[in-house]
């Protein structure tokens, strides 16, 4: 130290933690202890679905928004449909409980494509308007979700040609050694009285394994709120409804005793989801 002038600077610098700057003269006037600060580093956001294979978000031209798992734990979403309200940009037409149709930009769900792992789930020749079969899949099956904004017509043909709603579901993983793992979740929405039960388990073993889960939800009638501050105290109120089905006909409406319940509106719903993962020689995986 005494090969130095006291108004010299000392640098101490180690991989993972922040860079430390001192005067020499400190040092000389006092015993020291030198303590370094974690330094994070943030890692880029990964997307999977524009180039079909892993980029990161600075490379790509298209504007993607990612949901991530983290984001699915801490608000429950009811439905698969519940999932895309977390996007800013996607808007979600639900006539009744069972729906749950995406608007992006504009374009219906006739002209946004919807994939799961790769697997069209409508193309071109469906109907125009609002399709409802986002809800088919289990909210609690889903990993990740990638959302496309704008054309996607080179990546995934004319079929995408407002967006592009990809769901990654969970893939099961590999241990050394046998190793199940079970969950139960159960989600309650006093909105509409919604029960969600979702049970599910995970084996592992060192070259395969798989991955269950069943869930049981029942969606009661949607109720409207009543302070209505807008000063129309019978807006949106439903004083008859009609108790015909499928099955039953009954020729004359009848009277809603609770004006504020949408009749009608509840339904429920059972998923069964099944995936297995095997690891094949080369060091490739088989899902």
């Amino acid at each position: 130290m005494s090969n130095f002038s006291t108004n010299e600077k000392v640098y101490f610098q180690l991989l993972g933690y922040q860079l430390l700057e001192f005067e020499l003269s400190e040092f000389l006037n006092d015993s020291f202890e030198i303590y370094l600060d974690l330094e994070s580093q943030n890692l880029e956001e990964v997307i999977l679905s524009v180039a079909r294979s892993e980029s990161n978000a600075d490379e790509i031209a298209e504007k993607v928004s990612v949901i991530k798992a983290e984001d699915l734990y801490l608000t429950a979403p009811a439905s698969s449909a519940e999932v895309l309200e977390l996007s800013p940009g996607v808007r979600i037409q639900k006539s009744q409980g069972g729906g749950g149709s995406p608007v992006i930009r504009g374009f219906e769900a006739n002209r946004v494509l919807i994939v799961v792992d790769g697997v069209r789930m409508n193309n071109a020749i469906y109907r125009s308007g609002h399709l409802q079969n986002s809800i088919t899949i289990d909210p609690n099956n889903i990993d990740r979700v990638e959302i496309i904004y704008g054309s996607s017509s080179v990546g995934y043909g004319s079929d995408a040609l407002g967006g592009v709603v990809h769901y990654y579901t969970k893939t099961p993983s590999l241990k050394d050694s046998i190793k199940i793992k079970s969950s139960f979740s159960s989600n309650f929405n006093t909105v509409n009285s919604s029960l969600s039960n979702s049970f599910s388990t995970n084996y592992s073993k060192e070259n395969w394994g798989f991955f269950s889960t069943i869930s049981i939800s029942k969606f009661g009638n949607i109720e409207m709120g009543k302070r209505r501050k807008h000063g129309y105290e019978n807006w949106g109120l439903n004083n008859y409804y009609s108790k015909n089905s499928r099955y039953t006909f009954q020729e004359n409406v009848s009277v809603n005793q609770n004006p504020s319940v949408q009749q009608n509106t509840g339904y429920s719903q059972v998923d069964f989801f099944q995936k297995f993962l095997f690891k094949l020689p080369y060091q490739s995986l088989l899902n």
